[in-house]
């Protein structure tokens, strides 16, 4: 964990994971709007789904967060999250409870995203 010696941060944990949208050999027609899309469904579904945070390292000033015990993103005025503006990725975090089930993730995200492969 940045800034923090000793201590695991949340994607050590298993809690947390970055989801790029850049364009690459593998996946050409990544792209920001379809990411956004996305995430809209995943914050649609926030509390079956058990996500508490979400990170969006792209927009001015300092990128965006949206928490779920606001159940809203807040644009940052200042620096809060290292990478933004103009970051390509958005950092999603679970719940302990959902990182600690991973079959409980997976039938959550199969029940909102009804085309995921069973």
């Amino acid at each position: 964990m940045r800034g923090t010696p000793g201590s695991l941060s949340v994607h050590a944990t298993g809690r947390a994971v970055d989801l790029s949208y850049r364009p690459s050999e593998k996946h050409p027609d990544a792209n920001r709007k379809g990411t956004i899309a996305f995430i809209n469904i995943v914050l649609a579904n926030a509390n079956e789904l058990g996500v508490e945070c979400v990170l969006d390292y792209f927009p001015k000033a300092f990128g965006r967060g949206y928490r779920c015990d606001r159940q809203r993103w807040k644009s940052y005025s200042k620096p809060e999250i290292h990478g933004a503006p103009g970051g390509d990725w958005l950092h999603v975090e679970i719940n302990p409870q959902m990182a600690d089930a991973p079959n409980q993730v997976k039938q959550a995200f199969q029940r909102v995203f009804t085309e995921l492969p069973q």
